[in-house]
């Protein structure tokens, strides 16, 4: 998919928040990566260590091949200022917590190793 372009005026939190909601129903609830990396923009930066590089295209790769086959069941997700986390439990990883800041309505950077979710 073309990656997602940043949006001006820049979005309020909560039209942020409501795109990474559809972000998230794509990524987890559905599991249609070509949906969900509409969201992702070309600068995505991905800080897991066994990330060989940055950008949508190198994330589709990886996860692209396994996530048809991957059995995931959501637990929570929440949004707060520019950042999102989703948590869930997988049949192949054990239970993720992904952590995404958001700049002009797009994902540009991820975080996934070591994560904690927010307290309320």
């Amino acid at each position: 998919p073309a990656p997602c372009q940043p949006l001006s005026p820049p979005p309020t939190e909560q039209e942020t928040a409501a795109r990474f909601e559809k972000f998230a129903h794509a990524f987890i609830d559905v599991k249609n990566l070509t949906e969900a990396f509409t969201y992702i923009s070309s600068v995505y930066r991905n800080h897991n260590p066994y990330a060989a590089k940055d950008g949508p295209d190198a994330a589709l790769d990886v996860l692209g091949p396994l996530w048809d086959t991957v059995t995931i069941t959501p637990l929570r997700r929440t949004f707060k200022g520019d950042t999102g986390w989703l948590n869930y439990q997988t049949d192949l990883f054990g239970e993720v917590v992904d952590r995404f800041r958001l700049q002009d309505g797009c994902i540009i950077e991820h975080w996934d190793q070591g994560e904690g979710y927010p307290s309320a």
